[in-house]
C-alpha cells in the first residue's frame, strides 16, 4: 500500500491533514519516538505546503503539466501492449519491439523526482526515434501519434520548469509541486515501512493505528482513479481485407 504519485497538491494537501488527524487521536497512546517524530515531519511540510499553494499559481499549473505528461506516458504504454496481441503478425511484432523499448524505461519513471523522470522521458524519446525502432513505429497503427502526445506533454512542461525555475531563483520558498513529492516520499518511504516494521514487535499497539492509515491513504487513492484509460484499438480479423469471391 503507497500513496499514489499521482495525486494534486491539493490531493496530497488533504491526505496530509487527515493522516495527521489520525496521528493526534492516537497521540497520547504512541510512545515510540521515531512515529512522533515522523508525524512531526509531515505536519510541518503540511502547513509548508499550505503556505505555499496559496501563492504558488506556477506550482499548480506545473503539477498539472506533469501529470498531463504521466496521463500520456501510461497511455502509451498501455496502448503499445495492447497492440502486442493484435491479430495481424507483423503489426504484432512490431509492437512488441516498440514495447520493448518502452519496457527498459518502465512505467514507474512517472513517479520518479521530476527532474529524473524528464531525463529518463527524453532518453526514452530518443531510443524511440532510432532508425530501426522508428521503422516499428510506423508500422503499429497509431503508435506515432502517441509517442508524438508523450514528446508534447513532455516539452510543455519542461518549458513550464524553466519558468518557474526562474521565478523561484528570485523568490526561495520551495514549490508546493516540490513539497508535494516531498510528502508523498515521507510517507510512501518512511512512514509506512516503519509502521509496517514495528507491528512485527508491537502489533497489538500499533496495528489498529497502521489500519487507519492504510484506509486513508487507500481513499485517497482511489478517488484521483478516473484518469482515463486508452480504448484498446479494435480487433480486426485478418480475413477482413480478403476480398469475398
Amino acid at each position: 500500500m503507497k500513496a499514489s504519485v499521482s495525486m494534486t497538491i491539493k490531493d496530497v494537501a488533504f491526505l496530509a491533514k487527515n493522516l495527521g488527524n489520525l496521528y493526534a487521536d492516537r497521540k497520547a497512546d504512541i510512545k515510540n519516538e521515531r512515529i512522533n517524530s515522523l508525524f512531526a515531519d509531515l505536519e510541518a511540510k503540511r502547513v509548508h505546503l499550505a503556505d505555499t499553494t496559496g501563492k504558488a499559481t506556477d506550482s499548480a499549473s506545473l503539477d498539472k503539466a506533469d501529470s498531463a505528461c504521466d496521463t500520456e506516458i501510461r497511455l502509451l504504454f498501455t496502448y503499445a501492449e495492447g497492440l502486442c496481441a493484435s491479430p495481424f503478425a507483423d503489426e504484432a511484432a512490431a509492437a512488441e519491439a516498440v514495447y520493448a523499448v518502452l519496457q527498459q524505461f518502465g512505467r514507474a519513471i512517472t513517479g520518479e523526482r521530476y527532474a529524473v523522470q524528464y531525463s529518463k522521458t527524453d532518453d526514452m524519446l530518443k531510443r524511440l526515434s532510432e532508425p530501426k525502432i522508428a521503422e516499428a513505429v510506423k508500422s503499429v497503427r497509431g503508435m506515432t501519434e502517441r509517442i508524438e502526445r508523450v514528446r508534447e506533454a513532455a516539452e510543455a512542461f519542461s518549458r513550464l520548469t524553466k519558468t518557474t525555475v526562474q521565478t523561484s531563483a528570485a523568490n526561495s520558498e520551495k514549490s508546493a509541486y516540490v513539497i508535494k513529492r516531498e510528502i508523498l516520499s515521507l510517507v510512501n518511504n518512511e512512514i509506512l515501512p516503519y509502521l509496517n516494521a514495528i507491528c512485527v514487535v508491537e502489533g497489538d499497539t500499533y496495528k489498529p493505528f497502521l489500519a487507519e492509515i492504510e484506509k486513508e491513504i487507500a481513499r485517497a487513492n482511489a478517488a484521483i482513479k478516473s484518469a482515463k484509460q486508452p480504448q484498446q484499438p479494435q480487433a480486426v480479423s485478418p480475413k477482413a481485407d480478403t476480398p469475398q469471391a
